[in-house]
């Protein structure tokens, strides 16, 4: 679940947001993420989630959705967008939320 939700966040994180550079550790994009790419991913990723994880999995995806804002907040206002370093520092930082709150439940 960690590998998955942290690799779908790259979508999210990035979503209308401009990309700043075309190289990095995240994925470099042509342009921005369309509504299409973010729906069917989100769709795939949590839905998979919660029909694996049921109670475990809807805690999950809430602290991770409000990583993501966060990420989004500091990307939009700090950088004015998604640079590939960035998306993968987000990647990497929603992977250890799903860690955290998963060692937090399940102790």
């Amino acid at each position: 679940m960690a590998s998955m939700l942290s690799r779908w966040a790259i979508v999210p994180i990035g979503y209308g947001l401009r990309p700043l550079e075309r190289w990095g550790l995240g994925v470099p994009y042509e342009g921005p993420i369309r509504f299409r790419e973010f729906s069917v991913s989100s769709a795939v990723a949590l839905g998979l989630t919660m029909a694996l994880y049921e109670n475990v999995g809807l805690a999950v995806i809430v602290a991770l959705a409000l990583t993501i804002l966060a990420m989004r907040l500091v990307l939009s206002r700090r950088l004015g967008g998604a640079a590939g370093y960035a998306l993968a520092g987000g990647m990497a930082t929603c992977e250890l939320i799903v860690f955290t709150v998963m060692a937090a439940l399940t102790t």
